[in-house]
């Protein structure tokens, strides 16, 4: 609504401005024409006048036909002989002159009057107001472009207002249930194993809600997290508590290759997340008593996760529409993993890759690049 009234505004200004244009121009070129066209009349006028005072009229003639050269249709009056001289045809543009006997003025010699087309001022015109309504058509597109980029950038700058006080809102409604489940845990008679996984299991969620407030107050802040951390701590701890979440429908696999301690762009909550709802989207893919595998490794640029399931595959029409926010395939959700999984990746120059194959199932390859030192 507010971008058709935008360029409905924008289109009567340019056309008002067109006409405006078209006018002035139209005007300005039959103006230049009739100057040029007078100034060549002068020349000829004078010719005349000069042969006329000696009675030359023989050479009149001449001068009067040579003036067709240039105009359509001549008409010369002689008032004190009495003589007239037409040669050529009328038309709708003319210049009538006058000659005088006298330099003040005061005693008129002769009337002229030449006609001219005025087809070269109708073709420079059509010409001039056919490049000018160009420029404008193109100023025209350049506006609805920028138009479009403000809007854009306006709606961009209202996503990220309403993220911000979601993430607030989604972090403090998060606090009291976190906390009385804390409660719970350390009532409740758990043994030592057990209860750690409790515990590892609410301050993730705690870690989450504590990242959706630090979001929500600076959408551009960066933090690092180390590769030999994530690999020996925090990954086998999330893996663990998949192990156990679906032990009674998918058997879970991992092999974690840690060869150095370098840092990646990502913090470890939002590495976890992404790895997260990798392993959910292949559980949900995944057949009764299927396996899922996870491979955390590193190449020399990146520090890479890989889930695969073997569930029904991914047609290839459906794979390019991951790629939307809030598209589901085969599952009840947001539809937020996969694009929330770029959407996270891109910002560090990141990738995602995703293989599949029908009936055989589908492997998702998370590459994080290593921080330059």
């Amino acid at each position: 609504m507010i971008e058709s009234k935008l360029f409905n505004n924008l289109k009567f200004k340019l056309v008002l401005s067109g006409a405006m244009i078209s006018l002035a121009l139209c005007a300005g070129v039959f103006y230049l024409q009739h100057l040029i066209f007078t100034n060549s009349a002068n020349l000829y006028t004078r010719t005349v006048r000069n042969q006329a005072l000696y009675g030359e009229f023989t050479q009149v003639k001449h001068s009067l036909t040579q003036s067709l050269l240039t105009f359509t249709g001549v008409h010369a009056i002689f008032h004190d002989s009495n003589q007239s001289f037409e040669y050529g045809e009328e038309s709708f543009f003319k210049i009538k002159l006058f000659s005088y006997f006298d330099s003040g003025h005061n005693v008129k010699m002769a009337t002229y009057v030449f006609y001219y087309k005025g087809l070269y001022g109708v073709f420079f015109a059509v010409l001039m107001n056919l490049f000018s309504f160009i420029i404008l058509f193109i100023f025209y597109k350049k506006s609805k472009s920028s138009i479009l980029l403000e809007l854009d950038l306006q709606r961009r700058a209202e996503s990220v207002n309403t993220l911000k006080w979601i993430s607030k809102q989604v972090s403090h409604d998060l606090a009291s249930p976190l906390s009385a489940i804390n409660n719970l845990i350390y009532a409740a008679k758990f043994d030592s194993e057990q209860l750690d996984l409790f515990k590892a299991i609410t301050k993730r969620i705690s870690d989450i809600s504590r990242d959706l407030l630090r979001q929500g107050e600076d959408f551009s802040s960066e933090e690092t997290s180390n590769v030999s951390e994530l690999a020996t701590i925090f990954i086998p701890k999330l893996l663990n508590e998949k192990i156990i979440e679906f032990s009674n429908d998918v058997k879970i696999e991992y092999e974690i290759i840690n060869k150095s301690s370098s840092l990646i762009a990502l913090n470890s909550i939002e590495v976890l997340r992404v790895l997260s709802n990798l392993i959910n989207n292949a559980y949900e893919a995944s057949s009764e008593k299927k396996m899922i595998t996870v491979k955390i490794f590193e190449d020399e640029k990146y520090f890479n996760l890989s889930v695969k399931d073997a569930g029904k595959g991914i047609p290839p029409d459906v794979l390019k529409k991951l790629n939307i926010e809030s598209f589901n395939y085969g599952k009840k959700g947001s539809g937020l993993g996969i694009y929330g999984a770029r959407k996270i990746l891109e910002k560090v120059g990141g990738k995602i890759v995703i293989k599949s194959d029908l009936n055989i199932g589908t492997e998702v390859l998370v590459s994080i690049p290593f921080m330059i030192n």
